[in-house]
């Protein structure tokens, strides 16, 4: 089959390999380029297409990366989408497709509100020809109320994925006393300058793909230490050797224009807490739905339900001051606790890593092709 992969983001050089390699971004944008490789690994032909033309065009783990403006009329069997409705542009260079396949992490955006015509080509599909596929449960009910239209098409729930090969071997049992924090700044990063001030011995690696975040990191005070990229590998290397990744998911610093202060910044798929798991490194963040369903009891959850409904924890950027400071022995209590007790945190550690194959790009790239030859062949 031939696949085109279709992202509106605004995504500087963005593809495969600059994405881990070179950047080391973590968001959800990455599922559909590790869900490319995996069909691409199948045989399949797969072309990604960044519609702002912000792609540094390559052919990467056989998937050939390349800009809007470069595209010529094309045919395709299958056009995988995201939830940014710019993508459907694209329509006016495909001259035949059998199925779209519109991958749902948030719902249906417009960055361009005064544009209001971006709507319409996905609306005037035919539902019979759309494949809605969902990463969580959590996002299908939630979304599927608010977009009244999806449910007359057919729907899949299937996380992101990722490439095992990338993950790095480690000895679990020799971790060094360190915490990792490898996501935006925003998410945590003063939060978890706090809890290190409160456990010795400890020292945090961190890095960001964000020049302006970097230099936030290094004005912060003890021992914290920027790896020597942002890349996935030097990343990766890290969390082999880390025992926490905390990730209070909570702005207390205000450094970022975008996000208000003590406001709790949910993750549509949490691929950097994936990317711990994998490398036997201990979690620790707020109980959230969707992490419970994705992840189940691998995580070592602070618990906040006294403080807030944990429903309230999926709404984007909800501001709430009690997650901030109130919670902060909370976390210190629990990295004591395991310190004291290797086998919880081994227990921990082993059923992360168990999780490898439900998040394999090659298995979940095998479900949505048999859900294409269900709904569609």
């Amino acid at each position: 089959m031939k696949f085109i992969f279709v992202e509106s983001f605004k995504l500087t050089k963005w593809n495969g390999y600059n994405a881990r390699y070179i950047k080391g971004v973590s968001g959800s944008h990455n599922g559909p380029m590790y869900l490319a490789e995996a069909l691409a690994s199948f045989g399949h032909e797969v072309i990604f297409v960044s519609m702002r033309n912000m792609m540094d065009p390559i052919v990467y783990k056989g998937v050939r990366y390349m800009n809007y403006e470069d595209m010529q009329n094309m045919d395709t069997d299958v056009l995988i989408t995201t939830n940014n409705v710019f993508d459907y542009e694209i329509l006016q260079k495909i001259k035949s497709f059998k199925k779209i396949v519109l991958i749902i992490h948030n719902e249906l955006y417009n960055d361009n509100p005064n544009d209001i015509h971006s709507f319409k080509p996905l609306f005037q599909l035919k539902p019979a020809r759309i494949l809605v596929v969902y990463v969580s449960k959590t996002s299908r009910e939630n979304f599927i109320n608010s977009q009244s239209f999806l449910r007359c098409c057919n729907d899949v729930v299937l996380p992101n994925s990722i490439d095992l090969n990338d993950v790095v071997a480690c000895n679990w049992e020799k971790k060094m006393k360190s915490f990792a924090f490898f996501t935006a700044y925003e998410r945590g990063m003063k939060m978890v300058s706090e809890i290190l001030n409160k456990t010795p011995n400890f020292i945090l690696w961190t890095n960001s793909y964000n020049e302006n975040e970097r230099k936030w990191m290094e004005e912060i005070p003890g021992s914290i230490y920027l790896t020597a990229d942002s890349s996935k590998h030097t990343i990766f290397n890290h969390l082999a050797h880390s025992r926490y990744f905390i990730y209070p998911l909570i702005d207390l610093d205000h450094r970022n224009p975008s996000a208000g202060k003590f406001s709790i910044n949910t993750d549509t798929f949490g691929y950097t807490v994936l990317e711990a798991l994998l490398h036997g490194v201990v979690v620790l963040t707020p109980r959230m739905a969707v992490y419970e369903e994705w992840f189940g009891d691998a995580i070592c959850y602070i618990d906040t339900d006294d403080l807030m409904p944990r429903s309230t924890l999926s709404i984007w950027k909800q501001c709430n001051e009690d997650l901030g400071y109130p919670i902060l022995d909370r976390y210190v209590a629990k990295i004591n606790e395991l310190e004291a007790n290797p086998a919880l945190r081994l227990s921990y550690v082993e059923k992360g890593y168990a999780l490898k194959d439900k998040f394999s790009n090659v298995t979940i790239a095998r479900q949505l092709v048999d859900n294409l030859y269900l709904n569609w062949f």
